[in-house]
């Protein structure tokens, strides 16, 4: 993975190829709500109370940065409160940026935010497996502004195409879990 002194460096380079290049398809499908918690195992809404970077094989690739996030919350489809740990691949390691492109953002998760995340379990990840922020970084800021708070889009091709009220999701993610499951008895 290319290290970076500063993300201007990093978009500078990015931009560059971006130019040679030309235009490219995304290597990353769009996914509704639905087809998200398809393939998910979790959807997490709580608070980063700590976060930490850490090196680590994964099957050929070696030394790879990835990013632990502990989050204290509430698991959406279940209503489990507990506390999570979340992972993802790159982050900073001291003061370099080492990212993908499909890690979140670095100030969508600093210790204190209140973030909408959604996991699968990665068999792979570890020794044991682990959590890891699913597809593109899925991890969402929620804000509170007057009334209920809110979870900030990505955009259209995200499981949160728009802005939404949290107890909108929350709803919306327990019926969708309910039809999973009845869907799995049959």
């Amino acid at each position: 993975m290319l290290k970076f002194k500063s993300p201007f460096t990093l978009l500078l380079v990015v931009a560059v190829v971006a130019l040679a290049v030309g235009p490219v398809q995304a290597a990353v499908k769009a996914m509704n709500l639905e087809e998200t918690m398809r393939i998910t195992h979790g959807v997490v809404h709580g608070t980063i109370v700590k976060k930490d970077v850490f090196r680590f094989d994964v099957g050929d690739v070696q030394n790879e940065l990835y990013t632990r996030l502990t989050v204290e919350g509430e698991e959406l489809r279940t209503g489990e409160k507990s506390t999570f740990e979340l992972y993802y691949l790159g982050g900073v390691d001291q003061g370099v940026l080492e990212a993908p492109n499909t890690a979140p953002k670095e100030n969508q998760t600093r210790v204190g935010a209140n973030v909408v995340a959604f996991f699968w379990f990665d068999p792979n990840l570890s020794p044991n497996g682990a959590n890891k922020v699913f597809h593109f970084g899925n991890v969402f800021q929620v804000l509170q502004g007057a009334g209920d708070p809110t979870v900030i889009s990505m955009g259209a091709g995200s499981p949160v195409p728009q802005n939404i009220k949290l107890t909108v999701l929350k709803n919306e993610v327990g019926r969708l879990h309910q039809m999973l499951l009845a869907e799995k008895r049959k």
